[in-house]
């Protein structure tokens, strides 16, 4: 390995670190110093909560579905965890809504998986498949743990994918009722 190599490896890994513990000022100065964004960055920033740095990160040009060594992508990490910021940003930029995991397993999956209602509401309004399902041939109705994220995945399961936009609304209101 040459040395630039290894000044590089070096700047990516404590670009890594510093995006896992959320020190803002160090990916700034990293980033400016020229370390390379890589992949573990952005996914340690969005599996542990830090908007800001996922922000940097992204301004960056970090690629928004890069993924680990399970094929999760930031967006799996920040759903799983319930960060409904980045998730949004994550969206906003052009994260793939449907992007699996290395168990096939989808942020719509996991959000209903975890009760993140939210982030329910937000992937279905991006377009999230409700039909995908993973490597064991479970979707996200079954897999769901709360009522209000079943009602909303059963009524979006009748639903044109370009139709459930609109249609949201109608099914949270719905999901409300039943939580009375």
């Amino acid at each position: 390995m040459t040395a630039a190599a290894a000044t590089e490896d070096r700047l990516l890994l404590a670009l890594a670190n510093a995006s896992d513990i959320g020190n803002t000022a160090e990916v700034s100065r990293l980033l400016d110093a020229g370390a390379p964004y890589g992949k573990a960055p952005l996914i340690r920033a969005s599996k542990n909560g830090h908007v800001g740095i996922v922000r940097m990160l992204l301004d960056r040009g970090a690629s928004v579905d890069a993924t680990d060594d399970y094929r999760t992508t930031a967006l799996l990490w920040a759903t799983k965890h319930g960060y409904v910021d980045i998730v949004r940003m994550l969206l906003d930029r052009g994260a793939s809504v449907d992007a699996t995991d290395d168990h096939g397993r989808t942020a719509l999956m996991w959000a209903s998986c975890c009760g993140r209602v939210e982030i329910v509401r937000m992937l279905l309004d991006r377009g999230a498949s409700v039909d995908a399902t993973d490597i064991n041939g479970v979707n996200a109705v079954t897999i769901s743990s709360c009522r209000e994220c079943q009602t909303l995945l059963r009524g979006a399961e009748r639903l044109p994918r370009w139709h459930r936009r609109h249609s949201l609304a109608t099914w949270g209101h719905a999901a409300n009722k039943l939580r009375g």
